[in-house]
């Protein structure tokens, strides 16, 4: 009898001593949880809500703020440095956006900036001057709208070229003002490529009015047929007296 009170006396001791070591581990489980929510979790949750405000107003000035020298705080200082080399990456490509504008729109040649398929997507203002348009009424059209019949083959050669090569090319043709004239044109272009693919995004040309060089180039073509054809009616002359001076010699 006694040993059976005794080994009840022990399991009762066993389980008492199972309850308090489950008991403690539980209470250790919840302060590890405390601890966890508090030091890890809810500031993980903070630096999510700093980041997706950040993203939603797109603004690089803004900041990330979490105090402490742990791995979260490196992290939001990685973050930080990340918005200032973006902030000043979009402050450095603004003021080259602003010196390109600008001298695009003080150019007297039309600079134009096309999508692969070679419509306009940007006009400068010049094209008023050259062309008697507004950028606003080229902006979405086929430059080929504009083109002279006959020059179309060689245009096309030439965007060819353009976009199978990364070269500037320079092609010469003729195009239709707002009243209906054909002026000479000098474009210039090359292409805006992906530097991973190599595939063309946009198109750049530079144009200009080249009608009265042309005009120059005829000009002085023409005077030079005719120096030719006057030498060669000389030289006809000039024979001609011969024959006629020997014949009448003795």
């Amino acid at each position: 009898e006694v040993d059976r009170i005794i080994y009840r006396q022990g399991q009762a001791t066993l389980e008492l001593f199972t309850a308090s070591i489950l008991a403690v581990g539980l209470i250790f489980s919840a302060i590890a949880l405390l601890l966890l929510e508090k030091l890890v979790l809810a500031r993980l949750q903070d630096l999510s809500i700093s980041v997706s405000n950040i993203a939603a107003n797109g603004d690089p000035d803004l900041r990330v703020q979490m105090p402490g020298a742990d791995e979260l705080s490196g992290l939001a200082d990685a973050i930080n440095r990340m918005l200032e080399a973006l902030g000043n990456s979009q402050v450095d490509r603004k003021e080259s956006e602003d010196r390109y504008r600008l001298m695009a729109e003080n150019s007297t040649d039309m600079i134009s900036r096309h999508n692969p398929e070679g419509v306009f997507i940007y006009v400068s203002p010049a094209s008023h001057a050259l062309l008697g348009y507004e950028p606003s009424e080229l902006i979405g059209r086929h430059p080929e709208d504009y083109f002279h019949p006959d020059d179309l083959e060689d245009i096309a050669k030439a965007h060819t070229k353009v976009m199978a090569l990364p070269i500037t090319y320079t092609v010469s043709y003729r195009v239709r003002r707002c009243n209906g004239q054909y002026i000479w044109f000098e474009t210039t272009c090359r292409t805006i490529r992906d530097p991973e693919t190599g595939e063309v995004q946009e198109i750049i040309g530079i144009s200009r009015d080249i009608s009265l060089r042309k005009q120059t180039e005829q000009e002085l073509r023409e005077s030079e047929a005719a120096i030719k054809a006057l030498y060669q009616v000389d030289r006809k002359s000039t024979r001609l007296n011969s024959v006629t001076i020997r014949a009448r010699m003795p």
